[in-house]
């Protein structure tokens, strides 16, 4: 697996390796994450920590992404799709360590698990039970009957990009301690 990074700041550089496919399309990733300044403007401003995508040659060409967006005033971790089957659409969290913040690290852990179909996230430890999604619960329910099938995972980004030119135009995000693996991590280092 080739890890791309768009913006990583560390103390250390590696080049790390996991090579695609994984067993069962399955991955866990962890990483210690801190922003500097979330968007405030405009509504819906949509940024991204990681995301796993298919090959070119994948019929579903579809992306799997851990994210976040800008919904009435609260920037809130989610998951969303881009292109392929699944549409394009993104699932804030509702629990209330969904809610991202600023200016502190958080421990931010993800299943993609694409043998069913199903995501996870867990902050600081604690699952987030309403990122669990499988491929009929997801956006708040079905889209006009398409699912939530995943790729069968080429690639892993992980890092900071944001959709929409907003306020702030540019934050810094710092990432620390990424590991993926086949099994989960945990915030322990």
């Amino acid at each position: 697996m080739t890890v791309s990074v768009w913006r990583w700041m560390t103390r250390h550089t590696s080049s790390p390796k996991v090579t695609f496919p994984v067993a069962n399309n399955t991955l866990y990733g962890r990483m210690f994450l801190w922003i500097e300044g979330l968007p405030t403007s405009p509504q819906y401003a949509h940024w991204v920590t990681a995301y796993v995508g298919g090959s070119s040659s994948d019929a579903n060409k579809s992306q799997v992404r851990l994210d976040g967006q800008l919904i009435s005033g609260n920037n809130a971790f989610g998951i969303g799709s881009d292109g392929g089957d699944s549409g394009d659409w993104h699932t804030p969290g509702t629990d209330a360590q969904s809610n991202a913040t600023e200016k502190t690290w958080i421990c931010l852990e993800w299943l993609f698990k694409g043998d069913t179909n199903e995501t996870r996230v867990w902050i600081d430890g604690n699952e987030q039970t309403s990122l669990h999604l499988n491929a009929t619960n997801y956006r708040r329910g079905s889209e006009g009957g398409k699912q939530f099938i995943h790729p069968t995972y080429a690639n892993l980004y992980i890092g900071w990009w944001q959709y929409v030119t907003g306020s702030p135009a540019n934050t810094n995000v710092w990432i620390d301690e990424v590991v993926v693996d086949k099994a989960r991590i945990g915030c322990v280092l």
